[in-house]
């Protein structure tokens, strides 16, 4: 029990400190109207779950202590939290690519070779695989190891080449950032610190800072072949 009562110490001590950098960082978001790159709120991420301590410190001291028996209920209970979280999760992540078995690949050709040049132009070595979908979204990106695009047939296919290229040079500029993989890192950061609201939060403000990058880079990437007006109208639509 001591051990786990030190993981748990360090994880309280930790997420305190990652809970007030999101305080700051939603100050210089939402306040001073800044928008910071996205190495800053990556530092926030890992101020949730790297403690700067010395092994040789004890965060509860080896002699009996009054408070320590609830306190070590507080931590079965953290410790059960993340276990039904990260099945959850697991659970989650099992349907979801059950799911994407169920959908039909895109065989239309104009979609696949304005994908293939995107990608080429972003950088990628492999085009992502297209597939028709039935989510809300009218296109997305999911896969960390082996990125997909899933699309809405009804609003895809009315979109002209120009925005099409504008829509796919934002997903793959997703994939080529690392956006996702970073995502579904601060999901299992959330999961450690699930008893802190101020994680959550912080993963919302982390996916807003993914969106800004992206449409930043995916400009840049488009190397003039999409125009701001164009991108910004696209992804409007």
């Amino acid at each position: 029990m001591q051990i786990l009562g030190n993981i748990f110490n360090a994880i309280i001590f930790v997420s305190a400190i990652g809970g007030m950098f999101c305080v700051l960082s939603l100050f210089i978001n939402h306040i001073l109207r800044c928008t910071p790159p996205l190495w800053f709120p990556l530092c926030g991420m890992i101020l949730f779950c790297v403690p700067f301590l010395s092994p040789d410190v004890f965060l509860i001291s080896p002699e009996t202590q009054e408070w320590l028996n609830g306190f070590y209920i507080v931590c079965w209970i953290w410790v059960c939290g993340c276990g039904i979280l990260f099945v959850y999760d697991t659970i989650r992540s099992i349907m979801a690519k059950r799911a994407l078995k169920g959908y039909q690949t895109c065989s239309n050709e104009r979609l696949n070779a304005l994908c293939l040049q995107c990608a080429e132009i972003v950088g990628l070595k492999k085009m992502p695989a297209l597939y028709w979908g039935s989510l809300d979204n009218p296109i997305c990106v999911t896969g960390v190891f082996r990125p997909t695009i899933i699309m809405s047939k009804t609003v895809i296919e009315k979109l002209t080449d120009i925005e099409l290229s504008a829509v796919f040079f934002h997903e793959l500029t997703h994939i080529k950032r690392k956006h996702i993989l970073l995502e579904r890192i601060y999901d299992y950061v959330c999961i450690l610190n699930w008893l802190n609201p101020f994680a959550w939060i912080a993963k919302g403000d982390f996916s807003l800072h993914c969106e800004t990058d992206c449409d930043c880079n995916a400009l840049k990437f488009s190397q003039g072949k999409v125009t701001e007006t164009e991108y910004a109208a696209a992804i409007i639509r």
